[in-house]
């Protein structure tokens, strides 16, 4: 599969071209920022934080849950200061993105171009019907998302350039990239690689063994390793090591781990940083006895993440990561500056009761002669 971890939801949609800008500039007059010279409008920026209040108010309902814009959702930041600190970031990596695919002249072709349009249509056609005009479709992203047509296409031309990007740097297979830079990046991240037979400490019931059967167990085990180390080629432990975990592990996975901190019980880890190629050793975690064999670590093979994560190759998930530093390096480098009164504005000031006060520039410059 084709990336893009490091693309969480706020990276796929993004925008601007890198311009120059002169000494004493001049801006539109709905500028809000400017990320390396290009101007960011008001609707555009709003439409980011709206992006964002509804992924955030999205999350709180699937638990239930209203969603209070004056409450803290992380340490010293409320809900709604989330939303624009969200947008703004998302703004600069699209800005980035952008200039680094104009500066290295990468474009859509007509038929990409009609792909963009074609997720347009769709998406006018799911929002407000088959027979929808574009007038209808621009009335529905105004009152629903603050958005509009243009910012929408802005959006989705991003996400496709994104992936030539991608492909331009490290190639369409990741074959521009060497797969020895790749396993020391993946080994100063802290992955490694391990299999395992295990001895519970419950029975098939569910019910707590016995002191007296987790010793048979781990005696068991101890035996297992014994002969396993008594066998001097590798490969063939390795073979003997398989036929013994399908005859006797207890886990229900019957796959090797391939993992980085954090997805195994921190004894699992530990134990398999230790170990080095095809040794072995027994570890107690809170589950039971494991006899655990190090392996190398192997590019091709998937990497144990989440319960519903698609699982990537440890090739896949090195190149998205070196893809995300990278972007995340342009973001740090990018010269942003907010603009005239908007240095100092609390954008927070537009979230109301029942969401944003002002649907567009047009409302918020109206509102402000009254």
């Amino acid at each position: 599969m084709k990336r893009i971890l490091a693309f969480s939801l706020a990276v796929i949609m993004l925008l601007a071209c890198m311009t120059g800008c002169s000494s004493k500039p001049s801006y539109k007059e709905d500028t809000v920022m400017t990320v390396n010279g290009v101007e960011i409008s008001w609707d555009e920026y709003m439409f980011w934080i709206g992006y964002a209040a509804m992924y955030l108010n999205y999350q709180y309902s699937m638990y239930g849950m209203e969603l209070d814009w004056s409450a803290e959702v992380q340490e010293g930041m409320t809900a709604a200061q989330w939303c624009v600190d969200y947008a703004q970031k998302t703004i600069v990596q699209k800005a980035v993105i952008d200039a680094k695919c104009a500066e290295m002249e990468i474009t859509l072709n007509e038929d990409e171009q009609a792909e963009v349009q074609k997720s347009l249509d769709d998406y006018k056609a799911q929002c407000c019907g088959e027979d929808a005009t574009d007038d209808q479709f621009e009335a529905y992203l105004k009152t629903n998302e603050y958005s509009n047509i243009s910012v929408l296409r802005s959006s989705q031309t991003t996400t496709a350039l994104t992936n030539k990007l991608f492909d331009k740097l490290y190639g369409e297979d990741n074959s521009k990239v060497d797969g020895n830079e790749l396993l020391a990046l993946a080994e100063e991240n802290g992955y490694t690689k391990a299999n395992h037979i295990l001895f519970l400490f419950t029975d098939e019931n569910g019910e707590a063994r016995s002191d007296a059967e987790k010793a048979a167990g781990k005696a068991k085990l101890e035996g297992f390793m014994e002969e396993l180390n008594a066998i001097e080629d590798k490969e063939a432990r390795y073979a003997r090591f398989l036929e013994l975990k399908e005859e006797n592990c207890e886990d229900t996975g019957t796959e090797a781990y391939q993992f980085a901190a954090g997805t195994m019980v921190e004894e699992f880890y530990n134990k398999s940083l230790e170990l080095g190629e095809y040794e072995m050793d027994i570890v107690e975690t809170t589950y039971g006895y494991h006899l655990m064999i190090g392996l190398p670590l192997d590019l091709d093979y998937s990497v144990t993440g989440g319960a519903n994560q698609e699982p990537l190759s440890l090739r896949e998930t090195m190149v998205n990561k070196m893809f995300t530093d990278q972007l995340e390096q342009w973001q740090n480098e990018a010269e942003v500056k907010m603009i005239g009164e908007f240095e100092d504005f609390d954008f927070t000031s537009v979230f109301g009761p029942s969401g944003f006060i002002y649907q567009s520039w047009a409302d918020r410059a109206a509102a402000k002669k009254k």
